[in-house]
Parts: C-alpha cells; structure tokens; sequence
C-alpha cells in the first residue's frame, strides 16, 4: 500500500512539472461604457455616451492574450476604438519576448508596452514604448534596468527614431525607486522619476517628478510634481492628491491642483467624497496657451460618488460633480461659463 501511495505521489508530481512546461495561452479583458449629462452654466445640457474610467468618448473595450511556451512567448492586446476611429478594433500592443541568461534578461520585440519602469504616482507611467525592441536586465531581486530602441515613423525617415532607458529598484517594505527618459530625433523629449514608501503599513505614498519640453527646455520646458498619499482605516480610507506645475516661461504663472478625498467601505456600496481646487492648470493645453493670470484661472469641484461591487471585478460608479470656473478658465475649448454640473453612471468590468 505504501509503494502504491508512493508511486501516485511520484506520478502526481511528474504530472505537475509536464504541465508547467507545457504551453498555455490566456485571455483577458476590460470594458468600460457609461452615460455622462453635462450643462455648463445656463446652456441647455447634453447627454452623452462617455467611459469614465477609461477617459473615452462610447466605450472602451481590450481583449488580451498572453501565450507562454518555457522562455519564450508573445503578449498582445486589441482595443476597441469606441466611436473616436473607423476601426472597430485597433493592436494596442503586441510583442513576442524571451527570457535569457537564467532570467536575467528579458528582451520584448514588436509593438512594444511594458510597465517595469512606471511609477506609483498619480501619473503611474514612465517615458513610453513603442514599435522596436526593449532589453531590461533584472541582475538581482528587486533591480531592473535597461534601454529601449523604437520607430517614429512607419516609413524609416532618416534619424527618425526614439531610444528610452530607465530603471526601477524596490526593497522591499522600505522604499521603492522608479526612473526613464526618452530621446527623440537625437534631442532629449521627456523624462520622468517616482519614489515610493513601503515601510508604514496602511500608508500608501508616492512622489513622481516629471519634465517635457526638453527639446527647447528653457522655452517650453514644464516641470511637474505630484503627492498622492492615502491611509487605511478600514472600512474608511483617506487620501490627498496634489500637483505643481512650473513652467520654464518666465510669462507662466505656476499652477497646482489639490484633491483630498474620503470614503467608507460597506458591504458592496463604497461611497467616496472628494473636493479639487485647480489653480492655472499647465498641464492643459488650452489653458496653457491661454494661461490668464493665475487667480482668475482656476476651478473649484466637489464631487460625491457611490461605487457598487456588482459581482468579482464588476463595478458601477455613479456621481455628480458641480465645477465653479475663474474668468480665464477654458472649458472645452472656450471660455465663458462660470460653472458646470455634471451626472454620470460608469460600468466597468474586467475579466
């Protein structure tokens, strides 16, 4: 009986380590839709399809697959143009990889896209990918670093190329470290840095500095810095997130955004209230190209919202918000309303 035993146990292993070898293939998604009533001032309001959570105009919708064969694989996803394209669907990404060297490096060709290097921020990103090839060495747990090399233009003009690099580093429940630029047509683009503390449990903190313009810094240079900060309190949760905007034009008043924010856990339901002061945003075009004088150019929001946990991965987020706008503040391309009221239903699901 004890051999017998034995053997199934042995049998059960090899079992194990064969399907582990063996190739798989997974797919993923996300969807996104909404409705969203807006009525800015006395205008007559206008109902619209709009995905919150996405940011987009319809819907948005991702299929992903994910296809690992040992230390080979590929990595794709198809995105959904909701009404902003004539393609129904449009290749988000799609790479293949292999790990090398005992897992130490990793090198990703294709349609590139890879969050090794994104900070933990409010902006959460790093200096970009795109189609070409990404090496990241990981020489040590923790570490990762490396370069990238991609196509500006699908038609090979000469020079017409990007080149990123970048690092991250996590010790872990201590700190974090995450840092990339990216140089474009021989000239420094962007680049942008984040650092995290994981050492105070319930704190989640995160700090991002982030600069564009590098190409003509001393005129069109913008630095940007963030703060998002929250703590658990389960059920209830607190939170700030802030932003500074510091233009290298010396006729650019500097900008900054604050939104503290609460909310409180029961059962399925999570309402959640949050108040935003923006003064001279200069990460919005509009307003950076207008860009009055700061203390007319501002807007003020409070937003309550209720989030329904309709099922594993499935929620539904409704809210209102009321915006009072300064005199120099541009909304949707235009000047002149001094307030706005918004209302809006989110689905969002994942699978």
């Amino acid at each position: 009986m004890k051999k017998a035993l034995v053997a199934l146990l042995a049998l059960a292993v090899t079992g194990a380590l064969i399907a582990q070898d063996a190739p798989s293939l997974k797919f993923s998604g996300y969807l996104n839709s909404g409705l969203e009533y807006d009525q800015l001032g006395s205008a007559t309001g206008l109902l619209k399809s709009y995905a919150q959570d996405a940011g987009v105009v319809g819907y948005r919708m991702n299929l992903d697959g994910a296809y690992v064969n040992g230390n080979v694989g590929a990595n794709f996803e198809m995105r959904s143009a909701g009404d902003q394209g004539s393609a129904a669907y449009l290749m988000n990404f799609g790479y293949v990889w292999a790990n090398l060297a005992s897992n130490m490096v990793k090198v990703k060709a294709g349609l590139v896209d890879d969050g090794s290097w994104n900070t933990a921020g409010d902006i959460g990103g790093d200096s970009g990918e795109g189609p070409g090839v990404l090496v990241l060495v990981m020489p040590m747990d923790g570490l990762n670093f490396g370069a990238g090399m991609y196509a500006n233009d699908s038609k090979g003009t000469p020079g017409d190329a990007a080149y990123t690099a970048g690092f991250a580093y996590t010790m872990a429940k201590t700190v974090g470290l995450e840092a990339s630029m990216r140089i474009e047509n021989s000239k420094a683009k962007s680049a942008i840095g984040g650092f995290q503390v994981l050492m105070v449990p319930q704190l989640s903190a995160a700090f991002e500095y982030q600069v564009t313009g590098l190409a003509d810094f001393s005129n069109n240079g913008l630095n940007t810095i963030t703060e998002t900060l929250s703590y658990d309190l389960s059920p209830a949760k607190v939170g700030v997130t802030a932003y500074e905007w510091l233009s290298q034009n010396s006729s650019k008043d500097l900008g900054f955004k604050v939104n503290p924010w609460v909310s409180y856990t029961s059962g399925p339901f999570t309402p959640k209230l949050g108040v935003t002061y923006v003064s001279n945003d200069l990460s919005d075009s509009t307003n950076y190209m207008f860009n009055g004088k700061a203390d007319k150019n501002y807007s003020f929001q409070v937003k309550p919202q209720v989030t329904f946990a309709a099922g594993p991965n499935a929620n539904i987020v409704a809210a209102y918000a009321f915006t009072s706008y300064g005199d120099n503040t541009v909304q949707n391309g235009i000047k002149g309303y001094n307030s706005s009221n918004t209302v809006y239903v989110d689905f969002v699901w994942s699978f």
